[in-house]
Formats: structure tokens, C-alpha cells, sequence
């Protein structure tokens, strides 16, 4: 992966997951406004929108830690609503293409990383040895 595709899935990334914090939190105005949507989410639930902005600020960093923790929080909500509902809830095609879009941004950021710390160990080879 060149180095303008893998800041291109950072980018994806990173939007993906203030999409995926602003879906959550219109879904828990809705649940507090009475609605039963059946996801079963109150004003805790925020704590869960305030993750995944972090997260994805982290991504648009380029910090592969955020990558792959913003991909497991996902999974890992949806296996808590799962379990909560009982039902596969919200797990339709949508929940495949967020998978996607954050594995892409784990690829992106370890691509991005190991792009640059290449070009470190280049610059170091290149510096003249002093005895």
C-alpha cells in the first residue's frame, strides 16, 4: 500500500467513526424522547459517543492503538446489544461496511507507520560515521 492510499483509509476511517458516534447519539435523543427503538440506550449510552470521537480523532492522528480499538469497541457494542436485545439488531449489511471501513483504517495506519519509520532507518543509514 503507497503511502496517499493509506492516508486515504485513515481518512475514511476516521469519518466512519464520527458517522458511527453521530447515528449512536441521534438513536439515543431518539430513545430518550420516549421513542422504543428497541435498542434498549439512555443517557449512559453517551459515554459510548464520547468513545468513539476519541477514537477517531486518534485515527485521523494516525495511531494505529486507536485503529484497532475503535474496530473493537465496535464489535464489541454489537455483541452487547445483541446479547441485551436478544436479537440481532442493527446487524444488517451497514454493520459489514463499518467492519470494513475500520479494518481499512487499521491497515491504513500500520501502512502509514511503517511507511515513515522506513524513511527514519533510511535517513540514519545515510548520516556519516564518526569514529
Amino acid at each position: 500500500m503507497d503511502l496517499q492510499t493509506a492516508e486515504k483509509h485513515i481518512y475514511t476511517g476516521y469519518i466512519a467513526g464520527f458517522v458511527s458516534a453521530i447515528i449512536t447519539f441521534l438513536i439515543i435523543l431518539l430513545s430518550a424522547s420516549g421513542n422504543d427503538l428497541g435498542y434498549h440506550l439512555d443517557w449512559w449510552s453517551l459515554l459510548d459517543v464520547f468513545l468513539m470521537v476519541g477514537l477517531s480523532l486518534g485515527v485521523r492522528e494516525k495511531s494505529r492503538v486507536c485503529a484497532v480499538l475503535m474496530l473493537i469497541f465496535y464489535l464489541f457494542s454489537k455483541g452487547v446489544m445483541i446479547v441485551e436485545t436478544g436479537k440481532l439488531s442493527g446487524m444488517g449489511a451497514g454493520t459489514f461496511i463499518w467492519i470494513y471501513f475500520f479494518a481499512q483504517a487499521i491497515r491504513g495506519t500500520f501502512a502509514y507507520q511503517d511507511f515513515y519509520a522506513d524513511a527514519e532507518n533510511e535517513k540514519e543509514d545515510d548520516l556519516p560515521i564518526i569514529y
